[in-house]
């Protein structure tokens, strides 16, 4: 609730191959809030929101309309340049 995955927040997840992060796009305050991690043994469980972007979204966002390589490769989702 005092951290919400707004767009432009960064989380934290570790489950269950992690530490990794991630840049919400949109607001996944639901699936990433508490509640929101149903699949795993802890359900109150959520990922940890821990930055906002204040600068660079510009930039960020040429990176997510950047094509890249298709689900079933051996780089899914790595850009193509």
């Amino acid at each position: 609730e005092d951290f919400p995955h707004e767009p432009w927040t960064m989380g934290f997840t570790g489950r269950p191959g992690g530490p990794d992060w991630y840049i919400n796009k949109a607001d996944n305050t639901k699936p990433h809030g508490p509640g929101g991690q149903y699949q795993h043994d802890l359900e109150e469980q959520a990922d940890s929101c821990f930055a906002k972007i204040v600068d660079g979204k510009d930039t960020l966002q040429r990176v997510f309309r950047s094509e890249t390589y298709p689900r079933d490769s051996d780089y899914a989702f790595f850009l193509t340049e």
